[in-house]
């Protein structure tokens, strides 16, 4: 991808979810079943998030492509908090962990199962939790559910 070349404006105040590796149409095909097929929402609608199915996106990682779209829209800034990403990890692993990347770059990335999205995008967009909600990891990075974590001790 050029520098040069600006991104296709994800113009969305809804988190975009951007697919970065185009080697496998199968897979994406599959994890697109998993986002539409949710644990917390067996009929989650996918328009909680902005679908980013372009090449123009191939290879890049969240940091290059939050900071490119952090450049082209000095004036505004960006109208969405954290972007979700289908890279290579995530599409030629079971159970397509996405990587969940935050705009602030004070806060962590991780990654969330496909089928678990909703955990992340709901919560955040109604404002009932923070991204620092979302630090129970397993050993792979990948979140543990909120609704499968052990209870809290008093």
């Amino acid at each position: 991808m050029s520098e040069d070349i600006p991104l296709p404006e994800i113009s969305s105040e809804i988190p975009p979810f951007i697919r970065t590796w185009f080697d496998d149409d199968q897979a994406w095909q599959s994890l697109l079943r998993d986002l539409a097929h949710q644990h917390l929402d067996q009929d989650f609608d996918t328009e909680y998030v902005t679908i980013i199915d372009d090449p123009a996106y191939q290879g890049m990682s969240a940091g290059d492509i939050i900071a490119k779209a952090l450049a082209e829209a000095p004036e505004t800034g960006l109208r969405w908090d954290y972007c979700l990403i289908a890279d290579q990890r995530a599409m030629s692993a079971a159970e397509f962990p996405v990587l969940a990347a935050p705009v602030d770059a004070h806060r962590h990335s991780f990654r969330v199962f496909a089928r678990d999205v909703a955990e992340v995008v709901l919560p955040i967009g109604v404002g009932a939790t923070g991204w620092e909600q979302y630090a129970n990891l397993d050993e792979n990075g990948v979140m543990i559910p909120l609704n499968r974590q052990p209870p809290t001790e008093l």
